[in-house]
């Protein structure tokens, strides 16, 4: 997220659109993905898997994050105190006993 608010260049998506479902299918970090459509093509991530799923959590406003993962997931904010560099990010991951409002 750092990288997409200062405008530097954060890689490449690697995407590959099919209308055939793949026999095993990952969820997209700690999100299950609705079913699609029969006729509705898929776009699978062959490669910036971690990239993705970092600006999907951010953005996206529909999906629950399942309360069972592998992984541990926080909840990113912006500090607006912060002061902006170009070398300290102002972007932090935070347990919810951390964030102070």
């Amino acid at each position: 997220m750092d990288s997409l608010y200062k405008q530097y260049p954060f890689g490449s998506l690697l995407l590959w659109r099919t209308k055939n479902q793949l026999v095993n299918e990952k969820n997209l970090g700690p999100y299950v993905l609705p079913d699609r459509a029969l006729d509705f093509p898929i776009d699978y991530v062959l490669d910036g898997q971690q990239r993705i799923t970092s600006i999907f959590a951010v953005f996206q406003t529909e999906l629950q994050r399942q309360e069972q993962t592998p992984t541990e997931w926080r909840d990113i904010y912006f500090d607006l105190r912060a002061p902006a560099t170009a070398q300290e990010s102002q972007f932090l991951a935070l347990d919810p006993g951390e964030v102070r409002h």
